[in-house]
């Protein structure tokens, strides 16, 4: 019996425990897993939105770098434009010196500024005109150009010695092929703005910039510039998303973090482009499981297009293997709590039970010595339940039977006496009798009387039988009432439960809003610091806004000095013009001159020859003077040693004016070459008018710019000020918001204390009731038996009433009786005396087996 109570109790625990473990643990178990899935689709996602939006950011900066650079640099459209108007230029040495190698150095520093792989300029009609180059060996600048031989070359524009070479020995440009990588045509429309987009080139994705060149608002040529991905920034993508992140050309790979994936797979549930997924506008990326080379992975994909075109993929991949481990991870967990929870239960169950398995054998050992007869031990009452009451019952049980075996003692002991005193009893029982005979008639008066008390008896028993039904009627009322109670006390203690602990999560939440508002606290404090540091900022930024206004506005007032000193320049050299001009007169009326200068004629020829052309190398080289300014050392000399044989063949000439009437014809001719030339040095000096023009204009609008710039800088500086005292209000408002939070846990921790006196309270009262409900079934059950036994004295008064009557006849009966039962008596008594000193003899035995001390 003990072990089986024992096993059903711990096997009724065990199975409910395990029962609530596996159910729960089950039920977390999927919902950590669907959590992790869920994860790693975000993780893929937040992956292709660094990227992507690293993609955005960057277009949108080469298109403001190269726009900056063509507003900034107008020579590039300038080489374009002449190129368009005379495409045998580009095989001139005038064209090259004079333009490609003015552009070169600034074409150059922009392609290292920005980073770019490849940098070219186009023509109108697509022809390559120079093209700039990073690499392994370094930067390479350099012009494509027609050799002498009418090939197309590649000069490089690095070689300066190569250069000074074709500058001032006339050689001739070499035939030279140009690199592979860079192309000789751009075959595209010219676009009307900058655009940026991704191509890929020999598994190469790389960024196309395309810039068109203007000039005069017309298309002159295209910029296009070239930056190729990198591994390391395919390495800081996947560092920051903590996933795979491999680049495709086409559909094969190009750089990546999982190389082993050689092609991006072609069968999908659907293909996304990488526009329309930044931009939100297609349907959700698909995530789909794959295997790389026994590797599972989650993978997800979206294409780069042209021209509705796949040009190449970007695909983001996470290992499936991080999965299993947190789910395994997560599997041990709950095993372990599971495993606990179990054992924590048996454990529990075990000593629980124990306590009541020991409370039931020592009733047993006491109900078995009880059977025996022994009577002298009881169960000792170790608790309050029902094995409490039923040990307190069963003392009172044994302490009885004690009572009741001394009594039985006590009176075995006394039946020998008795007997004795029976038959003397019997002798004057005889006599009584006799005298019972007279007594019996009074008795029949007696019985008379007593039939008319009976009547008495019977009418008010019926009053007392309708008193107990109305009584028992209340009672049931009362338990129905406080069985009511006792439901709603029970509602009421869960209710407080539930209050409780709704009180205490709101403490606990307390507590976190209170630690949250203290970081919130010491966040605005440093808030209001950095805002003190902006406002001492901006207020140097709007000096600095300042400053840079009074440099714009001196900027302009130098460009119109310098426009002005143009047309000085302009209206000197039409001067020149018409002096020359008269000079050609004048030779012509002096052609008398003789044969006898015609050497020093010569000596002026080429010195004058030679001076043309060192003056036009010394401006070409002055306006390089920052990266080529090594030459013009060379230039100065000679211009200082020609200057000194024009000094001496004056003084000749002067000598031999009058034989110059030879040599008029020549002078008139060399005149003309001057004229020439003045109209060319007129043309070049618009174009420096045009460019003040140009310069004087974007002075204007860079004042007007750094004036609102300064504006708007002392408009964010007065707003900072604002803030900054915001900041200090709201510090303050943080402040007060702790103490109330505080003052509002203490609040809560006195509620909590005194919804537990309640729940106490509410449980006492619940016992209380329970108590009562027993006590009032008790009543009714006594009640119900009162009722019944009053109707049976009803009953028996009736009988009783209707026996009276015989009573009255027995009593005449037991006159003649009483006779007969005086011969019997004497007949009988010496006979009953004997067998009642025999039954007393054998109770003493049986009392005998009951041991009380």
């Amino acid at each position: 019996m003990r072990a089986t109570i024992q096993a059903k109790i711990l096997f009724l625990c065990l199975f409910l425990v395990l029962l609530t473990t596996i159910g729960t643990s089950t039920g977390y178990y999927l919902l950590a897993r669907a959590s992790q899935k869920r994860e790693s689709r975000n993780s893929i996602q937040i992956a292709f939105d660094i990227i992507l939006d690293d993609i955005h950011t960057r277009i949108k900066s080469y298109q403001e770098q190269f726009d900056e650079f063509l507003a900034r640099e107008a020579t590039a459209a300038w080489t374009a434009s002449l190129y368009n108007q005379n495409k045998e230029e580009i095989g001139s040495r005038q064209f090259v010196i004079s333009y490609l190698v003015s552009l070169a150095g600034s074409f150059k520093d922009f392609g290292s500024i920005s980073a770019v792989n490849r940098l070219m300029l186009f023509a109108e009609d697509g022809r390559l005109l120079m093209a700039y180059q990073r690499d392994g060996s370094g930067e390479h600048i350099g012009a494509y150009l027609k050799s002498s031989t009418g090939q197309d070359t590649y000069f490089s524009l690095d070689n300066t010695a190569e250069i000074s070479s074709i500058m001032y020995t006339g050689a001739m440009i070499p035939d030279r092929p140009i690199s592979p990588n860079i192309p000789v045509h751009y075959a595209d429309a010219i676009p009307d703005k900058t655009t940026v987009t991704l191509l890929a080139r020999n598994s190469i994705l790389f960024f196309s910039v395309e810039a068109p060149l203007y000039r005069k608002n017309q298309k002159v040529g295209v910029m296009v510039g070239e930056i190729e991905y990198k591994q390391e920034e395919i390495t800081r993508y996947a560092t920051l998303s903590k996933t795979d992140v491999n680049l495709f050309a086409g559909n094969q790979f190009s750089l990546g973090t999982l190389p082993e994936q050689k092609i991006i797979p072609s069968v999908t549930s659907q293909n996304v482009a990488c526009d329309a997924l930044y931009q939100q506008t297609a349907q959700q990326l698909s995530i789909y499981p794959i295997h790389i080379n026994e590797h599972a992975y989650f993978q997800g994909h979206c294409l780069i297009t042209r021209h509705a075109e796949t040009v190449g993929a970007i695909s983001v991949s996470l290992s499936q293997k991080l999965e299993r481990d947190e789910l395994q991870g997560i599997f041990t967990t709950v095993i372990t709590f599971g495993a606990i929870s179990v054992l924590a239960a048996f454990v529990l169950s075990y000593f629980f039970s124990h306590r009541t398995i020991h409370s039931i054998q020592n009733i047993v050992n006491v109900i078995g010595l009880a059977s025996e007869g022994d009577l002298r031990q009881s169960v000792m009452v170790k608790s309050h339940d029902e094995f409490g009451m039923l040990a307190q019952q069963l003392n009172r049980m044994i302490q009885q039977l004690r009572s009741i075996s001394r009594q039985v003692q006590d009176s075995s002991s006394t039946v020998g006496v008795t007997a004795d005193a029976i038959l003397r009893e019997i002798e004057s029982l005889t006599r009584r009798i006799e005298q019972q005979s007279t007594s019996v008639d009074h008795t029949t008066e007696s019985v008379k009387r007593i039939d008319e008390f009976i009547k008495l008896i019977g009418e008010n028993t019926a009053d007392l039988s309708a008193s107990a039904q109305q009584t028992l009627s209340s009672i049931h009322q009362i338990r129905a009432s406080r069985l009511e109670v006792t439901t709603s006390i029970g509602h009421l203690a869960g209710n407080m439960q539930t209050v409780l602990a709704a009180i205490e999560q709101i403490g606990k939440s307390s507590r976190n809003m209170s630690e949250y508002i203290g970081d919130l606290e010491g966040v605005a404090r440093q808030t209001a610091t950095a805002m003190q540091r902006i406002d001492v900022s901006l207020k140097d930024v709007s000096d600095n806004a300042m400053l840079s206004q009074q440099l714009a506005d001196d900027t302009r007032e130098a460009a119109r000095k310098g426009q002005d000193a143009v047309d000085a320049s302009i209206e000197g050299m039409r001067d020149l013009k018409h002096a020359v001009s008269n000079t050609a007169q004048i030779i012509q009326e002096v052609n008398s001159w003789g044969e006898q200068v015609s050497s020093i004629l010569d000596i002026v020829d080429e010195i004058t020859a030679q001076t043309s052309l060192l003056a036009l190398n010394a401006s070409i080289i002055s306006a390089q003077a920052g990266s080529h300014g090594r030459g013009f050392a060379v230039v100065a000399d000679e211009i200082k040693e020609l200057a000194l044989r024009t000094k001496n063949s004056t003084q000749r000439i002067s000598a031999l004016i009058h034989t110059l009437r030879k040599k008029t014809e020549e002078g008139v001719k060399h005149m003309n070459d001057g004229l020439k030339k003045a109209e060319q040095g007129m043309g070049l000096a618009s174009a420096v008018k045009e460019a003040l023009d140009t310069i004087l204009e974007r002075a204007t609008n860079a004042s007007e710019r750094a004036g609102g710039t300064a504006k708007v800088v002392q408009n964010t500086a007065a707003s900072s000020q604002l803030i900054s005292a915001s900041m200090g209000s709201v510090t303050n408002m943080v402040s007060q918001v702790n103490g109330l939070i505080q003052q509002q846990e203490e609040d809560i921790t006195q509620v909590v204390l005194a919804i537990e006196n309640s729940q106490a309270m509410s449980a006492q009262i619940n016992q209380a009731s329970i108590q009562q409900n027993q006590n009032s079934a008790e009543i009714e059950k006594n009640m119900q038996h009162m009722a019944e036994r009053v109707e049976n004295i009803s009953q028996q008064a009736e009988e009783l009433h209707r026996n009276s009557a015989q009573i009255v006849e027995a009593m005449h009966a037991m006159e003649i009786i009483a006779e007969h039962l005086l011969r019997d008596i004497m007949t009988i008594s010496s006979q009953t005396a004997n067998d009642l000193v025999k039954q007393s003899e054998m109770l003493d035995s049986i009392v005998q087996v009951f041991k009380v001390l």
